[in-house]
């Protein structure tokens, strides 16, 4: 079976361990599923991201886009969150910051050939991969409400 799908199928703790946020990540576990969404969802097309992990309560994930103006180069730098509600909430912010390491780093490169700005943002562009995350049960919103995450425990209903 797909590892994604294992992954997103995998039971939900209870709401009471939920609310503690006892699902804690290492860098090792965002490396290894950066890299099965990058194989099965974006086709291998995103150079490894340098990552940050955070502890936050504003931000669950960022995405930043740079230049190195010595070496002419842009890169990405994710910012992820330590704790999470579970497995399945982890998995839905690191494609969210996925979808915008597309935009700068595989899309920016025809912008810059076109003369236009570099992107991050909740366009049309950033929803490309919508439905491929979808078959994986891995919904791309803009936000993600934790209360209705509480209320309904279905990813695609916050």
């Amino acid at each position: 079976p797909n590892p994604i799908k294992v992954l997103m199928q995998t039971p939900l703790p209870s709401l009471s361990q939920q609310r503690r946020r006892t699902y804690n990540v290492c860098e090792d576990e965002v490396k290894y599923t950066f890299k099965l969404l990058n194989r099965y969802v974006f086709n291998e097309e995103l150079p490894t991201p340098r990552f940050l992990l955070k502890q936050s309560r504003k931000h669950w994930g960022q995405c930043h886009g740079e230049v190195d103006p010595v070496n002419d180069q842009s890169f990405c730098i994710i910012e992820i969150n330590r704790k999470f509600y579970c497995v399945q909430w982890f998995i839905t912010i690191l494609a969210h910051e996925m979808a915008h390491q597309y935009q700068w780093d595989v899309l920016g490169t025809y912008r810059e050939q076109q003369g236009l700005p570099l992107l991050l943002s909740h366009g049309p562009s950033f929803f490309l991969f919508r439905d491929r995350l979808a078959e994986y049960g891995i919904p791309l919103k803009t936000d993600y409400s934790t209360g209705r995450w509480a209320k309904y425990q279905d990813l695609f209903k916050m």
